[in-house]
């Protein structure tokens, strides 16, 4: 559904106060809410856009006769695009695929690479950016606006060769996306895999990888999902270490006290980190540009039983995503209706 929104527009000359109504304690723009018999409705909201879910359908229809008496609403129907998102549904396999490949043939063709020879990875080792390149003159930054591959990257307009290949990258992997449910019914499992580029940063990145996968845990439990287990592996034996060694030593003393809750975590059983092997880490392909055996390498390990890369992404059955350096990826059965 959409709210219609001409009431933004106006001019007040009223001071408004506003109060945000209770919803998830882990994403204020998600709501919930028990049902008789069903289980959950669920209620996400992005500015005007809305998308609902629930198993049943009077429950969804009793929502939105009750979003309707507060606000002039839209009804678009079942859901199939959201935020530049195609939403496709497979009820036979009880699995959602996200994709956004209108989106990427619409930027393809904005910016003239529709027809661009594709590539197998989103980055080439080739590559050498520095702050040195960016345009120094006045007459140089310029010429760089005039190229209309800047409203690509921003404040990165030096980096025009980059984005071509990124957007050839594009070009081969337009398929790409994300499967949410499935047949599997191995249970909910939330499993992250963290890396950093340089050895310093490793008990930082463990620390991050961790903070979002209790993060996660927490509001996917609340949204009603049980969640059985959290694991995070890295590859960093170091890290692990310090995790649950509580000596000093003085190649650690600059790290900030805060990132110590990893400690904390990890010895109260909220939270796993365990090891594996560098070669089988594939967060290895965010973290750093890899050459293009290691990065399908890489996603064949993150798919982890589903379909093969071979020379060509196919949509994985485990969701992954990257978050600053450390890549999670979560399994969860979803048989919803709408």
């Amino acid at each position: 559904m959409d709210v219609k929104t001409a009431f933004l527009y106006g001019e007040l000359q009223e001071e408004i106060v506003m109060q945000q109504p209770e919803g998830c304690s882990y994403d204020c723009c998600v709501y919930f809410k028990e049902t008789s018999g069903v289980g959950m409705i669920y209620l996400l909201l992005y500015v005007d856009d809305t998308l609902i879910a629930c198993h049943d359908m009077e429950e969804i229809n009793h929502l939105k006769k009750l979003l309707s008496r507060k606000f002039e609403m839209k009804e678009l129907g079942e859901a199939k695009r959201i935020l530049g998102m195609d939403i496709i549904r497979n009820k036979s396999k009880k699995s959602l695929f996200l994709t956004q490949q209108s989106y990427i043939q619409k930027v393809l063709v904005r910016f003239g690479m529709d027809d661009a020879k594709q590539v197998q990875t989103p980055l080439a080792g080739h590559f050498k950016l520095s702050a040195a390149q960016y345009p120094q003159t006045e007459a140089e930054q310029q010429k760089m606006a005039c190229i209309p591959y800047s409203s690509a990257v921003g404040s990165l307009i030096y980096a025009m060769r980059v984005v071509q290949w990124i957007m050839r990258y594009l070009k081969g992997t337009l398929e790409v996306g994300l499967v949410y449910g499935g047949e599997d019914k191995k249970g909910h499992t939330l499993i992250g895999y963290v890396d950093a580029d340089f050895a310093e940063a490793e008990y930082t990145a463990a620390a991050e990888a961790l903070k979002k996968a209790i993060w996660l845990k927490g509001m996917i439990t609340e949204l009603g999902a049980k969640q059985e287990s959290v694991t995070v592996y890295s590859d960093s034996q170091s890290a692990i270490h310090l995790s649950k060694n509580q000596s000093h030593h003085e190649k650690t003393k600059h790290i900030d006290v805060k990132l110590h809750f990893v400690r904390l975590k990890v010895s109260r059983g909220a939270v796993k980190l365990l090891k594996i092997h560098t070669e089988e880490n594939p967060a290895d392909m965010l973290t750093k540009v890899v050459p293009t055996a290691k990065f399908i390498l890489c996603m064949n390990l993150a798919e982890k039983g589903g379909n093969s890369f071979n020379g060509r992404i196919k949509p994985p059955k485990m969701l992954l995503f990257h978050v600053s350096s450390l890549s999670m990826r979560f399994n969860i059965d979803s048989d919803s209706d709408s």
